[in-house]
């Protein structure tokens, strides 16, 4: 019968590893797995969590930007001879 250690160890977040035996093995916890392909199925059985709703907001109401920050990036469009990301003349 062949041996079974040392043998690595692969992880879907962390670098592979090499055990020596079986209480080293155990004693890396879930996730470990003993060829890159289980890792890839094991991760890819795993449900992907629903898509969290988004709001949609306008520039003004965005906190971070002073407040009429949206109007003056239209100025600077119509100044740079463009509308609402067309081009312009040059």
């Amino acid at each position: 019968m062949a041996n079974k250690y040392p043998s690595w160890r692969f992880h879907s977040s962390e670098p592979a590893r090499v055990v020596q035996d079986e209480a080293e093995d155990k004693a890396l916890g879930k996730g470990w797995h003993k060829s890159p392909e289980d890792v890839f199925r094991s991760v890819k059985s795993e449900p992907e969590p629903p898509p969290k709703p988004v709001t949609p907001v306008t520039v003004d109401e965005v906190p971070s930007l002073p407040h009429g920050a949206g109007k003056k990036a239209g100025n600077i469009r119509e100044e740079a001879g463009t509308k609402a990301g067309k081009p312009g003349k040059r």
